[in-house]
């Protein structure tokens, strides 16, 4: 199911972008994977209408809705790397750790409007399951072939799903997330549980003197 349109750079934004939303809403109940989908769709489509390159998922119509297979393998790969917990979703002490060490990059100026979107559909939209189906099936949306559609008139075909809503391209878009390079290096490092853990190690025992460092000659 994976999503082979986005960049590197993109992916990395996206996971980022969902731990962030899965932060914001996890306090309001039970965060499940339809609500999830809602959540992320209603935030890109903020994003998109105001030309904000934040979330770069494609969203189908699936059985319940609007649904984005990359969603699914961001999801995976966090849970993999111990960074979120499942059902109900929730990030770990890993998760939070990563998002406070990320802070700066969530700060910036474009950055921050883009976090504050996901942060405002989070807290303004309820996630039980059958709330949010509802405020999303009475939307009308533009789809990507020009038409406007209500969500609730866009029937779903199992062998042939309807895209909803793509990604902004960089010539679409007045501003995109950015990370900077060692912000990629923290993000990464942090999604390699071993890698991870072994630099925890390191300087555990560079604090208590296990590691003598030999002056240069």
């Amino acid at each position: 199911m994976g999503d082979g349109l986005r960049t590197g750079m993109e992916r990395n934004v996206d996971k980022l972008l969902l731990l962030k939303l899965i932060k914001a809403a996890q306090g309001k109940g039970r965060l499940v994977t339809i609500p999830l989908h809602k959540l992320a769709f209603l935030s890109e489509y903020k994003m998109n209408a105001r030309q904000l390159k934040g979330f770069s998922y494609s969203f189908f119509r699936d059985h319940f809705g609007p649904a984005a297979p990359g969603i699914y393998d961001d999801f995976g790969e966090l849970l993999d790397a111990g960074l979120i917990r499942d059902c109900p979703f929730r990030l770990s002490s890993a998760g939070e750790e990563l998002l406070q060490g990320m802070d700066g990059a969530f700060r910036r100026n474009g950055n921050r409007q883009i976090a504050g979107i996901v942060e405002e559909v989070a807290r303004e939209t309820p996630i039980e399951t059958r709330e949010i189906k509802d405020i999303v099936y009475r939307m009308s949306i533009r789809l990507p072939d020009g038409t406007v559609r209500k969500v609730s008139e866009i029937p779903y075909k199992p062998n042939h799903k309807i895209l909803m809503m793509r990604k902004l391209s960089a010539t679409e878009s007045r501003c995109g997330f950015t990370l900077k390079d060692e912000e990629i290096e923290t993000f990464e490092v942090m999604l390699d549980p071993d890698l991870r853990e072994s630099l925890r190690r390191s300087e555990a025992d560079a604090r208590g003197g296990r590691i003598s460092v030999r002056p240069a000659a």
